[in-house]
């Protein structure tokens, strides 16, 4: 087999991918026989709604494996594939080709609403484990002293915050902000939206009146209200804003490596 290189425009089109959070998948050809349209080491990434970049051959061989690259962003699980040109597509070079094709892997995506103490340091401390960070938060001055190399951070109304955010099945969401009216506001849009995690720093008796609101206000079915983790974070006692985001970060853990399959 033959060794595989990306060239520099695979990789930036990777980056914009992940950046971008869009579903797509790289094909790759890692071994031909005989006569084919393309040789080992030639690329392809293709987009969830079919659309792609590069070629791996055109034709038959090409459209089919676009099918299969879609299949392949679906179940999240790379596969390897064999055909022979003349046999499978009646494409007359006649060679054999085999292609490896792997979903393009999400960064987990954090997205904090609420930049006081709690938000703060659950953001620092959970850029130590893969997420990818965005923290919202409309008050002045609010993120002055904030690391902004290592954070998205986005000083807006929540309504207008929304419209710079993509949530998807890698999104992890934790509400705290400084106004009760504001975290119920929030946990109604975002209950709704496709993420992996949804959750509110709340009381108890906070924590059900959010979900009778939300009901009785048919802003969210009774399902997509008992979805919304509150109170948010793993049942210890717990005081400190470094107590309660280690709480949280440690929930947020124990769900993202309890999905098997995405």
């Amino acid at each position: 087999m033959n060794l595989i290189y990306f060239t520099p425009n695979i990789y930036e089109e990777i980056t914009k991918i992940t950046q971008e959070r869009k579903k797509a998948a790289i094909c790759i050809i890692t071994e031909t026989k005989g006569s084919t349209p393309r040789k080992s080491g030639s690329k392809m990434i293709v987009f969830y709604d079919g659309t792609s970049i590069g070629s791996v051959g055109g034709g038959e061989l090409e459209f089919f494996i676009v099918q299969k690259a879609k299949e392949i962003i679906e179940l999240q699980v790379p596969q390897t594939f064999s055909y022979g040109l003349k046999q499978d597509f009646d494409m007359s070079c006649g060679g054999n080709v085999t292609l490896y094709i792997e979903p393009i892997k999400l960064p987990d995506q954090l997205v904090i609403f609420g930049a006081g103490h709690i938000g703060r340091t659950l953001a620092f401390f959970a850029k130590d484990f893969g997420f990818d960070i965005t923290v919202i938060d409309e008050r002045e001055g609010i993120f002055d002293q904030w690391d902004k190399n290592n954070f998205k951070l986005i000083n807006k109304i929540y309504d207008e915050a929304y419209k710079e955010l993509k949530f998807d099945y890698k999104t992890y969401i934790c509400i705290m902000t400084y106004a009760h009216k504001y975290d119920k506001v929030i946990a109604g849009y975002c209950g709704a939206v496709d993420s992996a995690f949804v959750g509110v720093v709340a009381s108890k008796n906070k924590a059900a009146k959010i979900r009778k609101d939300l009901v009785q206000e048919k802003v969210l079915t009774k399902d997509q209200a008992q979805r919304i983790e509150m109170p948010l974070g793993v049942p210890i006692n717990c005081e400190t804003p470094e107590e309660i985001a280690i709480s949280i970060l440690a929930r947020l853990i124990d769900v993202k490596n309890s999905v098997i399959v995405q």
